[in-house]
């Protein structure tokens, strides 16, 4: 049981990781094209 959990713990983390630096990337992309500013993502 406890296993289980760490594992599906640390895709969870994973996923997380993964979806931020994909954020990050598309936001920074964004901004050096003039898309928007920063300070409308908060």
């Amino acid at each position: 049981m406890i296993d289980t959990i760490g594992i599906i713990a640390g895709i969870g983390s994973i996923g997380i990781i993964v979806e931020i630096g994909v954020i990050d990337t598309m936001h920074k992309a964004a901004t050096i094209c003039g898309l928007y500013d920063t300070d409308e993502i908060g």
